[in-house]
């Protein structure tokens, strides 16, 4: 076995792995252009700014020294879980669910311009 030509199971593994990673790209486009349409803010400003707090990570866990943790894509900032808890939307909802997170993030800017 040559060690720089990668085996057929690798191969699979990594054309496997690109895929899920190009889907949760596909769907987050959407659901940013869907958020941004409810929530009347841009979706490209809503891009800009996960692109700024997770690089578009969706499961990325930051820390805020002052309030706590963010999460996911939008990095939701933990003090917000009282308010996301009303709507059934918990910490690992907001990690896991990429549509969830964005439509958060949205939410939470609105009603921060709407002040």
């Amino acid at each position: 076995m040559n060690i720089l030509k990668p085996d057929k199971y690798f191969r699979s593994v990594l054309a496997g792995l690109c895929l899920s990673v190009i889907s949760h790209i596909a769907m987050a486009a959407d659901c940013f252009d869907m958020a941004g349409q409810d929530a009347g803010i841009d979706p490209d400003l809503l891009r800009a700014i996960a692109w700024q707090e997770s690089r578009l990570h969706y499961d990325a866990i930051g820390k805020n020294p002052v309030s706590g943790y963010g999460m996911g894509l939008m990095q939701i900032d933990s003090q917000h879980l009282g308010s996301m808890k009303k709507r059934g939307i918990d910490r690992e909802l907001l990690v896991s669910d990429i549509c969830i997170n964005i439509y958060s993030g949205a939410l939470i800017l609105a009603r921060a311009f709407n002040k």
